[in-house]
């Protein structure tokens, strides 16, 4: 059976009054070890509600539970540091250790853990992101972009979260780093962390166990991703879309003159070769 480690029970939050509120009565759950994507249009309430989840908000009404501890109670969200971390957006633009190496034992020398385990973790973390220990003595400013978002993300796994909140963790990178992190993304969820993903990418957000879409602060629909994207016409409506293989999918059954679903709902790229591969000797 499944164990709930996040609950999020019907949580509102606004920025002052006159205002839209931010989240409105948004509810969900995320289950230990699956990768949950939260996705919706800039406005929607997505980053909002990642601070809310590690309790450096707290909601105006409703409750958010994480690893059974409410984060209302300060001294609950005393218990849940370490265990919950926090990637945000452009996260390398915290890095200030003169090494690589400096910021990466920041957060774990700040639990308090011996210098033996903080070395060792700061060794494992690095080959976890796929940076080469070389560069643990250079300074991270010294680095491209993409590999100081790289050192920031080995920061906050060195202190062994069960928990991970990342927000637009691709954001700016380049094709190649945006691939690097999303692989580090589905090695996090492998190895048994739970992930939650803020995400504008529809591609990225189809690798998760769960979809979680919101819309002007309140909740539209949540549901494994083959679910949530058959509902094109009303993610479209909010300015969202689906993923391009779906996407391609559906126009080429369009072109072909072939009944909606034929090709499956591919959800990746190896998915959709697959289906064409599957149908081509149909169409000659």
């Amino acid at each position: 059976m499944s164990e709930e480690v996040v609950s999020v029970r019907a949580v509102s939050y606004g920025y002052g009054t006159g205002f839209r509120p931010a989240l409105d009565g948004v509810s969900f759950a995320v289950e230990r070890g699956h990768l949950t994507s939260i996705v919706g249009q800039t406005g929607s309430g997505k980053s909002t509600l990642a601070r809310l989840l590690c309790g450096l908000s707290l909601p105006d009404s409703g409750e958010i539970r994480v690893l059974g501890q409410p984060t209302s109670d300060k001294r609950c969200r005393r218990a849940l540091k370490g265990r919950v971390g926090y990637v945000m957006q452009m996260p390398e633009r915290q890095l200030f250790c003169d090494t690589v190496a400096e910021d990466i034992a920041y957060g774990p020398r700040n639990l308090g853990l011996g210098e033996d385990e903080t070395r060792r973790r700061v060794s494992e973390t690095i080959g976890f992101v796929g940076l080469d220990e070389s560069l643990l003595d250079l300074s991270p400013f010294e680095l491209s972009g993409g590999q100081r978002r790289m050192v920031a993300i080995a920061g906050t796994l060195a202190m062994g979260p069960e928990v991970l909140v990342m927000d637009e963790p691709t954001a700016g990178l380049d094709p190649r780093g945006r691939r690097r992190l999303e692989a580090v993304v589905g090695n996090l969820r492998d190895a048994g962390t739970t992930v939650v993903l803020v995400t504008h990418s529809m591609d990225m957000a189809a690798t998760g166990d769960r979809v979680v879409v919101l819309s002007q602060g309140r909740l539209l629909m949540e549901g494994a991703p083959r679910e949530v994207f058959a509902h094109e016409t009303e993610l479209v409506a909010v300015g969202l879309g689906i993923p391009a293989a779906l996407s391609f999918a559906h126009g080429l059954e369009r072109r072909r003159g072939l009944p909606r679903g034929r090709l499956g709902e591919p959800l990746d790229l190896d998915a959709l070769a697959d289906a064409v591969a599957r149908e081509v000797p149909g169409w000659r």
